[in-house]
């Protein structure tokens, strides 16, 4: 005897919908586990970036050009150069004046001549004593208040950035070197001893050639005596008719001839 199977049936209307149901079901499903997934990757990104001792491990790169360096934040002590001015008032005082804040004061009793130039070389200084003064530093005057001539006039310089003031040498004249690394101190018209800007002697006097003498302090207002191949030098040491100028190079000890002034 053969059975036969039943013929099948037409399905009836709700199981589409049930298949329907279970299909948007698992639908769900995914996508709540994709979104739980995304939420955590993002946390962990934001708590890279705000908490600054979260550290991620990057893998070393090789032949990894170095970072570029940037300029600091703050400025560096000494790089900014703050103008200022020095000068000697009627009473022999030195004055130094900021020219940035429009302020200045006095840091010594320089006892100079006010129309007598300063010289400054490497934060320094330097003026001549040529006024007396007393044992405390004021200075000497003449009943009609004029300043008493100090018949032993010095060399004083000052440090601006210590205030300490060191005496140099006897001399009646301060001057410069052209790279302003040491000075030049007149113990005559004929005669210059360099020194180091502290005041050590730096080792040589020299002698000016018969006949040539150094100028007048009170006249070296523009140029200065010290140029670049030498130093200006004149057949008087003060004004006279037919004079003549020359520039003296102290190291062949030669003068070449600039030409007669007044």
């Amino acid at each position: 005897m053969t059975q036969l199977l039943e013929s099948p049936t037409e399905p009836t209307r709700e199981e589409p919908e049930v298949l329907f149901k279970e299909a948007r079901q698992r639908r769900r499903r995914r996508w709540l586990v994709g979104g739980i997934a995304t939420v955590v990757l993002t946390a962990g990104v934001i708590s890279t970036v705000v908490i600054p001792s979260a550290k991620t491990a990057v893998r070393p790169q090789a032949n990894r050009a170095p970072p570029a360096t940037t300029a600091p934040a703050s400025p560096i002590p000494g790089s900014a150069v703050v103008p200022r001015v020095a000068w000697v008032d009627e009473g022999g005082q030195l004055h130094l004046g900021d020219l940035s804040g429009f302020t200045q004061r006095v840091v010594a009793q320089a006892a100079a001549d006010p129309t007598t130039p300063l010289v400054t070389a490497g934060g320094r200084v330097f003026w001549v004593r040529s006024q007396l003064t007393d044992p405390n530093g004021s200075r000497l005057t003449n009943p009609n208040g004029s300043a008493l001539p100090n018949p032993n006039p010095q060399v004083f310089g000052i440090d601006t950035a210590t205030g300490q003031v060191e005496l140099i040498a006897p001399g009646t004249q301060v001057m410069a070197s052209v790279d302003r690394t040491f000075v030049y101190v007149e113990s005559d018209y004929r005669h210059l001893t360099e020194y180091w800007l502290d005041g050590t002697p730096k080792g040589r006097t020299l002698t000016l050639p018969d006949g040539w003498f150094l100028l007048n302090p009170d006249l070296n207002t523009d140029p200065a005596p010290v140029v670049a191949n030498g130093i200006v030098v004149a057949t008087w040491p003060v004004p006279k008719q037919n004079r003549t100028l020359g520039i003296w190079s102290p190291s062949t000890g030669r003068v070449r001839t600039l030409g007669k002034v007044w």
